[in-house]
């Protein structure tokens, strides 16, 4: 296997060239795993799946320009390089009221691959593709993908294309998502607006067997809150540990871990059995009403509630947030 990053778009067409060129013949012929940052947790690994002896990994890492934006309809157009981390910083250094789509692959995760991948989030936008209003890219003969309408708008910015997701005749973007057939070079996205208010909760249960009465509360909340709730992230025991705990085998470890090593780790964590979580948006005043209706739906269940509005969760990052630099060198030695 060999490993190509790619620093320019249009070196993407020459090696499918290339490829397309090399099929016929056993020796030379190789195949293409492209990935963007390779850390899209959940949706797939930087490891090529292919059984085939020639392999080309290509990384499109820094391909990480964000090509346009439109600050009044929250258009983005990305490259596969842009991570979450990165629209974040560019949103908040240019002072965009604008929420970028999030996921818990963490800030290294691509943005475009995780909306490739058909991603979802807890912000408003919880199915990230359906935020997707341009592809460009190409096809694995080689050959250059752009709409109907990209083809047709005659303004600098493509501001036609960019604003109208469906196009003309059959819809061809989707099949970019979770597939073999092509690479995608650039995408337009629409960001959610930031709302006036909003917080995140935490509903924590130690019973493993409370999943049963836990799922018809979950479907209560998004069917009654729909648009002020985003989606809710069910985790087990499994995933939570997943984000916070090491693995009792070090970075050597190449298998799942058993259940003896999970209660251990668990029982060290106090990780609970399931963990629901979610956020509300809105103004100030609808926040507060939609989370105390949210607690009194959960106090069915024996569980823990936490909310990042509470006053022990602000007075806490506040603390944290002045001390000393020494003082958190130190504890974390």
């Amino acid at each position: 296997m060999a490993v190509i990053t790619l620093t320019q778009s249009y070196e993407i067409k020459a090696l499918l060239d290339l490829a397309n060129q090399c099929a016929t013949d056993e020796t030379l012929s190789f195949s293409i795993y492209p990935i963007s940052t390779g850390q899209n947790w959940g949706y797939g690994t930087s490891q090529p799946t292919g059984l085939s002896k020639n392999i080309i990994l290509v990384v499109l890492a820094k391909l990480a320009d964000i090509k346009h934006f439109d600050s009044e309809l929250g258009l983005v157009t990305i490259e596969p390089g842009i991570t979450q981390q990165q629209l974040s910083d560019y949103l908040q250094l240019n002072n965009h009221d604008y929420m970028v789509p999030a996921t818990g692959a963490g800030p290294d995760c691509s943005i475009l691959a995780n909306t490739l991948e058909r991603g979802y989030g807890v912000t408003p936008y919880t199915d990230h593709f359906s935020t997707v209003t341009s592809i460009q890219g190409y096809w694995a003969n080689g050959r250059p993908y752009q709409s109907a309408i990209n083809e047709l708008d005659t303004s600098d910015d493509k501001f036609v294309d960019k604003t109208l997701k469906w196009s003309l005749g059959p819809y061809l973007e989707a099949l970019f998502t979770q597939s073999n057939l092509g690479i995608v070079s650039q995408m337009t996205i629409r960001l959610a607006k930031k709302k006036a208010d909003f917080t995140s909760f935490f509903i924590q249960m130690q019973d493993e067997t409370l999943l049963e009465k836990a799922v018809p509360l979950i479907r209560q909340v998004l069917q009654d809150y729909e648009g002020i709730v985003g989606s809710i992230n069910l985790m087990d025991q499994r995933r939570l540990l997943s984000m916070f705990a090491k693995h009792p085998k070090g970075n050597e470890a190449d298998q799942v871990m058993d259940n003896h090593e999970i209660k251990r780790l668990a029982k060290e964590s106090q990780a609970p059995s399931w963990t629901i979580v979610g956020s509300i948006y809105g103004s100030k005043g609808v926040v507060g009403v939609v989370q105390k209706e949210i607690d009194v739906i959960f106090k069915q269940l024996p569980c823990k509630r936490v909310y990042s509005n509470s006053l022990t969760i602000i007075l806490t990052n506040k603390i944290i947030n002045n001390l000393p630099d020494w003082s958190l060198i130190k504890s974390r030695l």
